[in-house]
């Protein structure tokens, strides 16, 4: 955790820490769900999974709606049967769990590392990538516009 100078207030957090492994655990439960084949999701399926966390007006930690379009640096907020877009804009952070077929050779490619820097200077947000992978399990990575590194 230490050494990511760019990350220094958020990662030193214990709140946002415990936050953060919630949604790590509701990102990964989401994943094996799509990929399971008796709840097989079409749409989740073989893609981004991605979360907003954000403050509320007591300062503390809150996780937003679980979607596939995070990943996009939007989210939805549903009404009844529709969805109601947001597009992410200077929040906490954003927590993004890469596909299982997503090893850590291809969540730390060149063009994952692109599109997270493109969706972090997008968003104003830091982004931490999740992986879901064989060998990516248990291996967070934090992306802003500038930096990729390698968080846990």
């Amino acid at each position: 955790m230490a050494g990511i100078e760019e990350c220094k207030a958020l990662c030193e957090d214990n709140k946002f820490l415990a936050v953060l492994d919630v949604a790590r655990g509701n990102l990964g439960m989401q994943t094996r769900l799509a990929h399971d084949p008796l709840t097989a999701d079409p749409i989740r399926k073989h893609r981004f999974i991605g979360l907003v966390v954000r403050k509320d007006k007591n300062g503390e930690y809150k996780l937003g709606t679980i979607g596939t379009d995070a990943w996009d640096g939007r989210e939805c907020f549903q009404n009844g049967l529709v969805c109601t877009w947001r597009d992410i804009f200077q929040e906490v952070a954003i927590v993004v769990a890469a596909p299982p077929s997503y090893r850590l050779t291809s969540i730390m490619g060149r063009v994952t590392v692109h599109d997270c820097k493109q969706l972090s200077r997008k968003t104003q947000t830091p982004v931490f990538l999740v992986g879901t992978g064989m060998d990516a399990l248990k291996s967070v990575f934090y992306c802003d516009e500038s930096t990729f590194k390698r968080f846990k």
